[in-house]
C-alpha cells in the first residue's frame, strides 16, 4: 500500500459467487464473530491458485491479496495480479502478498504459481483474504479453507517418508549378506550361498513391492523410483548366481559383480532421494564403511 496504514481488521461474512470468486460483505463490528456463508473456494489446479476479487456492490479497491502459512508462502514462485496490478510480495499485514491498483478497481484475478504442486506442501491450505478500499487501511475476512481431494496420492514430505521406512531393511539385510559373502571360501558349498541370501532376497521383493506403491503415489519420482526397481531385480540375481557357487561360479567375478550392483542400487537411490528432496548420502556411506544406502 502507498499511504501508511492502520491496520484496520472488519469481520466479514461471505456469499456465494462464481467458481473462484469472492464477494465480500462487510459486517458491522470489528469484535463480532461471524460464520462465514457457504461459497466457492478459490482454484486450486497444480502449481495455480486463482482467485477474483471483486469490492462490495460493485466499489473499487486500492489492494487484495491473502495470508497464508510461511510454508505455502515460501512457495511462490510468482504472483499475476492481473491487468493493471502491480505485486508486492511482503506488503500486506504480517507480511503477507498483496497486489496494488492505482487506479483502483471492482474486480481482479489474483494468480500465484507455486514452485510445487500447492497440494503436494500441503493438503489444506488456509488463505485468509484482506482488501483495502481507502488505500489506508485493510479490511481482513474470515479465513478459506481448500482441502485437497481424497486420494492416494502423497505429498513430498509424505513420500520421503514412506520411502525411507521402506527401505531401511533392505539396507540393512546388504550389511549382513556382504558379511556372509565375505566369509565363503573355495569349499563354500552353493546351498550355503542361497541360504546366507535368503534374508536379502527377502527384503528386495518387499522392497520392490512398497517401491512399485510409491511410484503411483508420487508421481515426480515415478521414473526414478522405476529405475531403482530395475537396479533392485540386478542384485537380486546375484543372490540366485550364488546357488551355483563351487559349480561353475567365479566368485572373485562374482564379488566384483555384487559390488558393481550394489554401486549401480545406490546411485539409482541416491536420484529417488533427490527427487523427494531427501538427503543423497550413499557415498559417504560406503566411505564410513556402511551399505550402498536405498
Amino acid at each position: 500500500m502507498h499511504a501508511p496504514r492502520r491496520g484496520v481488521a472488519v469481520a466479514v461474512s461471505l456469499c456465494v459467487c462464481a467458481v473462484g470468486v469472492l464477494v465480500p460483505t462487510a459486517v458491522a463490528g470489528t469484535s463480532v464473530s461471524h460464520e462465514s456463508e457457504p461459497m466457492d473456494p478459490p482454484m486450486v489446479d497444480g502449481t495455480k491458485i486463482t482467485w477474483t476479487y471483486r469490492g462490495d456492490s460493485g466499489k473499487a479497491f486500492f489492494e487484495g491479496g491473502y495470508k497464508m502459512a510461511p510454508n505455502l508462502q515460501a512457495n511462490v514462485a510468482s504472483i499475476d495480479c492481473g491487468q493493471g496490478g502491480e505485486q508486492n510480495p511482503a506488503g500486506g499485514p504480517d507480511g503477507a502478498l498483496e497486489c496494488g491498483y492505482h487506479p483502483p478497481v471492482t474486480e481482479a484475478a489474483i494468480v500465484l504459481t507455486g514452485k510445487e504442486p500447492w497440494f503436494d506442501v500441503s493438503k489444506m491450505i488456509v488463505l485468509t483474504p484482506f482488501t483495502s478500499y481507502d488505500d489506508k487501511g485493510y479490511e481482513v475476512y474470515k479465513p478459506v479453507t481448500i482441502k485437497a481431494p481424497a486420494s492416494d496420492k502423497l505429498t513430498k514430505a509424505e513420500a520421503g517418508a514412506a520411502y525411507l521406512e521402506a527401505v531401511k531393511p533392505v539396507n540393512d539385510a546388504i550389511t549382513a549378506y556382504k558379511a556372509k559373502a565375505a566369509a565363503w571360501t573355495d569349499k563354500t558349498k552353493g546351498t550355503q550361498a542361497a541360504k546366507d541370501g535368503t534374508d536379502l532376497d527377502k527384503a528386495l521383493d518387499a522392497v520392490v513391492t512398497e517401491l512399485k506403491k510409491l511410484k503411483d503415489q508420487y508421481e515426480p519420482a515415478a521414473k526414478a523410483i522405476k529405475a531403482q526397481i530395475k537396479a533392485v531385480k540386478a542384485l537380486q540375481g546375484d543372490i540366485t548366481a550364488a546357488g551355483a557357487l563351487n559349480e561353475g561360479l567365479d566368485k572373485a567375478k562374482f564379488d566384483k559383480q555384487l559390488d558393481d550392483h550394489i554401486d549401480k542400487l545406490s546411485k539409482a537411490s541416491d536420484k529417488v532421494r533427490t527427487k523427494l528432496g531427501l538427503p543423497a548420502p550413499n557415498a559417504g556411506q560406503q566411505q564410513n564403511g556402511q551399505p550402498a544406502g536405498k
